[in-house]
């Protein structure tokens, strides 16, 4: 089987016509003449693709070759058998006798050029994912710089924390220790002086006192008292 199919593989790189003109069978090489460039598959066989065909099938070893030249057929699931070629739509396998479909030159182009943009989507696809997976690589690179730049920072904030922590902590006992020291001192001096002027403003009261001429009860007017004269005094003093 290997020699048959690098024999075919040799054939192959010549013209088919010239391969059909090398055939002995002289009905062979009018049909090939006449017939229009065709693909075929084999309804038989799930509609798997038939071989190029030559004097001797080596379908088994090599797939399908759209080449717009398609001359004797055989069916894939009966291989060697040659198929009958008919002015009908279809061939005919003389071993197992499945009609094997005819497709025309214009629906072969199609499925050439149909091919061939499959092709290119795929190339493109492989672009565009290689691009994509260029652009995802270079974010994990710059996450992974902004990572490790956090993470630095990050141990530089737990290094300094606790000096930082307690330097906080002594100037808020510094804080709290002053304040409480001036404001016992503010307390002091209110004590120091709050008996002064309570005797400052007895003093006055008293002298207003003794300034005060007395009025005559004729008239129905009543010396204010003590109390009622320092109450008097302390709402000027706040006015």
């Amino acid at each position: 089987m290997e020699s048959e199919t690098k024999d075919y593989n040799t054939i192959s790189q010549h013209d088919p016509l010239e391969r059909a003109k090398a055939t002995e069978d002289s009905t062979k090489k009018e049909i090939v003449a006449e017939e229009l460039p065709i693909l075929a598959y084999c309804k038989h066989c799930c509609k798997t693709y038939m071989t190029r065909i030559e004097t001797e099938c080596d379908c088994t070893e090599v797939p399908l070759c759209i080449c717009m030249s398609v001359f004797f057929l055989f069916c894939y699931c009966c291989c060697p058998s040659q198929m009958r070629q008919t002015r009908k739509s279809y061939h005919i396998c003389t071993n197992c006798d499945q009609k094997i479909l005819r497709v025309t030159n214009s629906l072969a182009t199609t499925i050439q050029m149909f091919g061939r943009s499959i092709e290119n989507t795929c190339e493109d696809v492989k672009e565009g994912a290689k691009t994509a997976a260029r652009e995802v690589k270079e974010t994990a690179d710059e996450l992974q710089e902004l990572s490790a730049e956090v993470r630095e920072n990050l141990e530089q904030i737990k290094k300094h924390l606790p000096e930082d922590f307690e330097k906080l902590k002594e100037e808020i006992e510094e804080g709290v220790e002053k304040f409480q020291e001036n404001l016992g001192n503010e307390v002091d001096q209110l004590k120091e002086q709050v008996p002064g002027e309570i005797n400052r403003i007895e003093e006055k009261i008293e002298d207003a006192l003794e300034d005060q001429p007395l009025i005559s009860g004729d008239r129905g007017t009543e010396v204010p008292s003590m109390e009622q004269m320092k109450d008097k005094y302390l709402a000027e003093e706040k006015e």
